[in-house]
């Protein structure tokens, strides 16, 4: 038995005239096929600090509790507006506010569970509910 480990001439004849293409890669696209990712650039603390919104923030504002202005108790009309009266014991003055609705010099900034926060001239009072 004999075997022969030449390969035939015409074969080699072929593939020397075939072109030979060649493929490259950066080290780049090599390295990602064993799993390396390229790094993202770190920002700079001011440009992190450009990239944040501002938000304004309201400036804390007293509000002062007064005795002289009681809560009277309020009305629902027909259409839903409501109404809610107040009265200076000091003048004997009476007026009714709604969110939407100032009266003479003062108006309802926010009804909270506790009671009433009421503006006049710049400042906040806090109101008990009568209940």
């Amino acid at each position: 038995m004999e075997i022969k480990t030449e390969t035939p001439k015409h074969k080699i004849e072929e593939n020397k005239n075939e072109e030979k293409v060649t493929q490259s890669a950066s080290t780049e696209e090599i390295a990602s096929l064993f799993g390396w990712k390229k790094k993202v650039p770190v920002k700079k603390v001011e440009e992190v600090i450009e990239d944040i919104p501002v938000i304004e923030v309201e400036e804390q504002i007293e509000i002062k509790s007064i005795k002289t202005i009681k809560h009277l108790g309020h009305i629902v009309t027909s259409n839903g507006e409501e109404f809610y009266f107040f009265k200076n014991i000091e003048t004997d003055e009476l007026f009714r506010l709604s969110i939407d609705y100032p009266g003479n010099g003062w108006n309802l900034v926010d009804i909270v569970e506790e009671g009433f926060i009421l503006g006049h001239e710049d400042e906040k009072y806090f109101i008990e509910k009568n209940e």
